[in-house]
């Protein structure tokens, strides 16, 4: 029955579409699929009513169900948008959304038949964004050429423009609903200096504002296809009342002077994601710096106590019988705590812990490198995995991030006793 009623949602989002009624009225495998993803997720409906051009992803199962790797991905969008003209900037935008929300509900689609594991789900869903955010910014920086030319640094050369990951898209953890944390870094050094070579010049300063604020519109203006993505620009430095896109050389005395302890946390999941590669790799050097610096464990351990104390109190919520899987006691942001103290404490006895940005891969190199026994870390893996896939999946089926008190009990005392042992 209530298989029945999503599926009559989708009839109701696509009555007077004759193409979408033809398509389902004769093609049986396509009414197979719709009844199966309705049937598997109110969220995998939502999607398809809201956006019923996807409905013509169920005509092959082949393609609904087996998914390409990152370049192919990356191909695939670049052949597509090719077919643009360079002024065409709503159907441009339309077709970054339809082809975020296609590739996202094949995704969906190969997760719900268990085609997929969770990893494996996060790391398809992580490239979507990746090559949709290059797309984005490959559309932003041309109409930018053409209206304000190219901001040059004080030596004549053009400067460079970069963005970079933080959060679950920084650590390859991406669902279904997950935004992008960002942070924009530039490299030029005359920002007084204007623009040359477009139709006019503008301050180079303000040149890179308009580029970071053009990028942010590719990405999450509303139009008649929705949106891309939802953009979070509140891990750049000073948060909220930070500039929209920093210079490197601020961004670089920021960290190494002024950043707080939970900016150094947030550091660990970072990566460089588009823009000029020459600038990510000045960034992941940065990291690395900022990273591999001692600090003395007792004042570090003081502070990320502190700090996950205030997250619980701001964060966690809080209902008669339930339990917050993502921040209450002994749940998923304590494992990712626990690991950015290990990784912050350690890090410069050796390098290899900091060489990837997801927890997992973390834990490993912590474990390698002693920091962790592997009954530890392999405790934390666990309850982390199984946390997330919980969580996954109560997306899937539009519910909420609270468990019922009597669940993860074992999983709870587990990671409560390896804060103990890990931070007391």
């Amino acid at each position: 029955a209530q298989a029945a009623l999503r599926v009559l949602k989708i009839i109701d989002a696509i009555a007077g579409r004759a193409t979408y009624i033809t398509l389902l009225y004769e093609s049986a495998t396509a009414r197979v699929h719709l009844v199966r993803l309705c049937a598997a997720s109110p969220w995998l409906t939502d999607l398809l009513a809201q956006s019923p051009v996807l409905l013509d992803n169920l005509l092959d199962p082949r393609t609904l169900y087996e998914l390409p790797e990152r370049a192919e991905l990356a191909a695939d969008l670049v052949a597509r948008c090719a077919q643009f003209d360079a002024g065409d900037t709503e159907a441009a935008m339309n077709l970054l959304r339809n082809y975020q929300k296609e590739v996202t509900l094949r995704v969906a689609a190969a997760d719900l038949v268990h085609a997929l594991p969770l990893v494996k789900v996060s790391d398809r869903l992580t490239w979507l964004a990746e090559v949709i955010l290059n797309q984005a910014l490959v559309f932003a920086c041309a109409e930018m050429r053409e209206q304000y030319g190219t901001p040059l640094r004080a030596d004549g050369t053009p400067a460079a423009f970069a963005v970079i990951a933080y959060g679950k898209f920084g650590g390859i953890e991406m669902g279904y609903s997950s935004d992008l944390d960002l942070v924009f870094l530039h490299d030029c050094d005359a920002l007084e200096s204007e623009s040359t070579g477009g139709a006019r010049a503008i301050n180079n300063g303000v040149y890179f504002s308009r580029l970071a604020q053009r990028l942010i519109n590719w990405l999450a203006t509303q139009t008649p296809a929705g949106r891309a993505y939802e953009v979070d620009m509140a891990l750049r430095p000073n948060g909220g009342s930070g500039l929209l896109v920093t210079s490197f050389s601020s961004f670089a005395t920021y960290q190494r002077g002024h950043a707080w302890t939970w900016e150094h946390q947030a550091l660990t999941r970072a990566r460089p994601v588009a823009g000029d590669e020459a600038l990510g790799k000045i960034f992941n050097t940065l990291r690395a710096e900022i990273l591999t610096r001692p600090r003395d464990p007792a004042r570090l351990r003081k502070e990320i106590i502190d700090m996950r104390a205030r997250m619980r109190a701001n964060l966690e919520k809080k209902l008669p019988g339930r339990w917050d899987v993502k921040q209450g006691e002994g749940g998923m942001t304590e494992v990712e705590f626990i690991t950015q103290f290990l990784v912050l404490r350690d890090a410069h006895k050796d390098a290899a812990i900091i060489q990837w940005s997801d927890n997992w891969r973390q834990l490993d190199a912590l474990e390698h490198a002693g920091s962790v026994t592997p009954q530890q870390k392999a405790r934390l893996i666990e309850v982390y995995r199984s946390y997330r896939a919980w969580t996954h999946e109560r997306g899937l089926q539009l519910e909420s991030s609270l468990a019922r008190d009597s669940q993860f009990k074992a999983e709870r005392e587990t990671i409560t006793a390896l804060w103990r042992e890990l931070l007391a």
